[in-house]
């Protein structure tokens, strides 16, 4: 901004030097933008309303061109009153809105005044209310047999207090207006998805101070839902598109059903424009036998796949990458096939997941999932590999935001820990999950919150034979206190126990770690919690974690967050509530992009400083809960 502004001024100066000033004042046009700041007329005005009504104040505050316009001073009175007549107008406008149709506006402006004083006075006298009001249903075209009667007063109610406008409210243009739109998404939702108002008259009863209003509405025909058609270049099955309809065959046409409809389709990625309507053309000669109308489908399809990659960094784990790639359409009925590469210091991973929706039934979805591993960490080096395969189901309805999930699961390599040394592993296990995901956005929460239930039961073989319970649960919350996303409050809980088993008799990989990125910041990855004789970390049988950020947005690329974190790992199959948590603490800047944060933080351990660095810095995407 401030460069913008040196340009702007270094180009009004070349333009005068080689213009006479007489010229340049002559050519300007009637803008303050144009005119010298200096050399225009000051003003102050003021807005007073005989009622003393603050929200007719404010209103016409907000919609002040004088306002507006204030630090650009007219250069001349013709341009001032320009102003003052369109703030004349706006009065008269938010008046009528309010309800005061007899309401009036006047002005003083004291010329003599430095500077200039204008005065605009809202006189609204009495305020209009809702009298009687009728709506008159009118169809163009007859009645189809099985179309419901005008009689019902359920589906076509006759007066405008069925959507929120009782007689005796006050008349404002809003709440007139909302409720005159209402009817129309009344009818959609009951069979009746072309209604329209075709007339409107409001007359103002001056012995009342009451407003009269009469609304004629077309319903148009009454439209049973039929079978999917689809038009346009896609890809996707048409099967597939079918197996996510809502509605059945024959039910009265629903808005609603339509709406979720195109949710479902939005959520699957496949699709860059979707438009669903009435498919009239196909109800004439081609209706079905039971007079429904067909859903004409318009699709464009997205780009199936992706590839996308990132950056990471932190003292402890060094430099890492991330690559992925994507096909949201792998087989034509929106298969998704996601290969991911994470490498870094410590760790090497290839990864690749499946998912096939609408397997067996609606929301109900076909997972797999495998990965290959070597990593190094403080705590253990292991060479392994996982595999995975069951089902995952969305709930429908107010449970729409829980998934359920249950798989089998084999995985096994061989592990070197502080605890048993070199040993080789084999688990078969039962994994069993719980989520809900309420929050706006995945990179970067502002509202909403996540919760994450697993439950493994697990046997196998570990120097010999091993039979255990691992179970977790992560919790988070988002909240803007102001109502802006200027300040986001964000806090994270974490919890998990292994039952059945020691903590030496546990692969070092399935025991519970705290300490680094993504848990306590601050303090080395891995290193809160159990050690042995040489102070190299053990894991445990349980732990806790606890992280509260302030996020600060700054501008509207960069943001800053203080936070605190916590956390404890216990050699018992229970957390103790009673041992004191670790403590870390440290300031995050944010530099947000349409992708997502770029994140980093710097960390203080705020205990156990002689065995930990002064401070652990923190850099990636996304927000670190």
């Amino acid at each position: 901004m401030f460069c913008l502004i040196v340009r702007t001024l270094v180009l009004l100066v070349a333009f005068w030097l080689s213009t006479s000033s007489a010229e340049l004042f002559a050519a300007a046009p009637e803008t303050a933008a144009a005119a010298p700041a200096s050399s225009g007329i000051a003003y102050a005005v003021t807005f007073v309303a005989d009622n003393r009504d603050t929200a007719l104040i404010s209103e016409m505050e907000a919609n002040s061109q004088l306002l507006w316009l204030r630090e650009e001073k007219p250069d001349s009175r013709v341009a001032l009153e320009r102003r003052v007549a369109a703030d004349m107008e706006t009065a008269r406008k938010i008046l009528r809105s309010q309800g005061y149709y007899e309401g009036k506006a006047t002005r003083v402006i004291e010329w003599e005044a430095r500077p200039v004083r204008i005065r605009i006075q809202l006189d609204p006298g009495p305020r209009a209310s809702i009298g009687r009001t009728e709506i008159i249903y009118r169809s163009a075209r007859p009645a189809s047999p099985d179309a419901p009667s005008f009689a019902d007063g359920e589906i076509f109610p006759r007066t405008l207090a069925a959507f929120g406008l009782k007689e005796g409210d006050p008349a404002t243009a809003e709440a007139v207006l909302d409720a005159v739109e209402s009817i129309g998404a009344h009818l959609e939702r009951r069979g009746y998805p072309l209604a329209k108002t075709v007339n409107t008259e409001y007359v103002l009863i001056e012995s009342t101070h009451s407003l009269r209003a009469v609304v004629v509405v077309d319903p148009g025909p009454f439209l049973r839902m039929g079978q999917l058609r689809v038009q346009g270049d896609s890809n996707v099955s048409e099967t597939y598109l079918k197996r996510l309809v809502p509605w059945r065959t024959g039910d009265p046409w629903d808005a609603a059903s339509i709406e979720k409809y195109r949710t479902s389709l939005q959520e699957t990625g496949l699709f860059s424009m979707i438009t669903l309507k009435p498919d009239l053309e196909a109800s004439g000669e081609g209706a079905d036998p039971g007079g429904t109308t067909p859903v004409l489908l318009t699709v464009t399809e997205a780009p199936p796949r992706t590839v996308s990659g990132g950056v990471r960094y932190s003292t402890d784990n060094g430099f890492g990458v991330n690559a992925s790639w994507e096909h949201r359409n792998l087989l034509g009925g929106g298969e998704r096939l996601r290969v991911f590469m994470p490498i870094t210091e410590d760790l090497q991973m290839i990864g690749l997941t499946f998912a096939k929706p609408e397997f067996g039934r609606r929301d109900q979805s076909l997972v797999a999932e495998a990965e290959a591993r070597n990593e190094t960490t403080d705590a253990y080096d292991q060479t392994a590999g996982y595999a995975a395969v069951g089902l995952e189901r969305r709930f429908s309805g107010e449970w729409r935001h829980w998934w359920a999930s249950a798989r089998l699961s084999a995985e096994g390599g061989e592990i070197n820990d502080h605890l048993k040394g070199r040993q080789t592993y084999a688990l078969f296990g039962v994994p069993l999950g719980l989520r809900r995901d309420t929050t706006n956005d995945f990179f970067n929460p502002t509202q909403g919150t996540r919760l994450a239930l697993s439950v493994t039961p697990y046997s196998g073989v570990y120097d010999g034979p091993l039979s255990m319970v691992r179970a977790r649960i992560d919790a988070s919350g988002y909240l803007m206190p102001t109502g802006s996303d200027r300040l986001v409050l964000a806090v994270r809980a974490a919890a998990g126990s292994l039952a059945g088993a020691s903590a030496s008799g546990t692969p070092a990989s399935l025991r519970f770690y705290v300490g680094g990125g993504g848990s306590v910041r601050g303090y080395k990855y891995q290193s809160i919690g159990p050690q042995n004789e040489k102070g190299d970390p053990t894991g445990g049988l349980s732990f806790t974690d606890f992280s509260l950020e302030a996020r600060f947005r700054v501008g509207d690329n960069f943001g800053i967050v203080p936070f605190l974190d916590g956390g404890m790992v216990y050699d018992k199959t229970l957390p103790d509530l009673g041992k004191k948590l670790d403590w870390g603490a440290g300031l995050g800047l944010r530099y947000y992009t349409p992708i997502g944060p770029v994140r980093l933080d710097v960390g203080v351990p705020l205990q156990d400083r002689a065995h930990q660095k002064a401070f652990q810095i923190y850099l990636s995407l996304g927000q670190a809960f």
